[in-house]
């Protein structure tokens, strides 16, 4: 009987190999003849090494850069805009900010008035809950937030356009009881002259 160790241990016992483990008698043991492993057979692949090479980041950048300096120009048309643009190009933090009104919301409400190219909401939470809202504006993105117990929330929403701009807001909310305070404020409100866009 023939047995190849590919470990390289030379002795039975430490195969673990024993007339209690194999069932075998001490002379069919000793009869037993291990091969040990051919030092020329071939050897598993050497993983690639971790460390990082920066001369590669280097290559790699160069690489990179001619690849993107060879893709040719997007030929896509800009569309033309019919209407007024969103808070992308209005200053969001203008120095003129003035007050316009103050309430409490105890259930959804929409929200028609003239005010500012930018127009500030801030939301206090007066109950020991936390309380959801979602204001949808006419121009740019809904916004929504929780607001936690005796906490604030500031939303603040901007259009490029000449002033005042006839804002319409939709305040509504997921939760089932719902009553927060609220202040509004704008770079324009009522009573101002008009302003063309800036």
């Amino acid at each position: 009987m023939r047995f190849f160790d590919p470990t390289g241990l030379i002795s039975l016992a430490d195969l673990g190999l024993s007339t209690a483990t194999t069932g075998l008698s001490s002379k069919e043991l000793n009869e037993i003849q291990i091969d040990k492993p051919n030092s020329s057979a071939p050897k598993p692949p050497t993983p690639p090494s971790t460390s990082a090479n920066p001369a590669d980041f280097r290559r790699l950048e160069e690489e990179l850069s001619k690849v993107s300096s060879g893709m040719p120009h997007d030929p896509t048309p800009e569309l033309p805009n019919d209407g007024p643009s969103t808070e992308e190009s209005v200053d969001l933090e203008p120095s003129n900010r003035y007050f316009y009104s103050e309430g409490i919301w105890n259930q959804p409400t929409n929200l028609k008035e003239e005010l500012g190219q930018v127009v500030w909401i801030t939301v206090r939470n007066p109950n020991v809950l936390g309380t959801t809202i979602e204001i949808t504006p006419e121009y740019g993105d809904v916004q929504a937030a929780v607001i936690l117990p005796f906490s604030n929330m500031q939303f603040k929403f901007g259009v490029y356009a000449e002033e005042p701009v006839p804002w319409k807001f939709k305040i509504s909310t997921y939760s089932d009881a719902f009553i927060v305070g609220y202040v509004i404020e704008s770079t324009w409100v009522p009573g101002m002259p008009s302003n063309p866009e800036k």
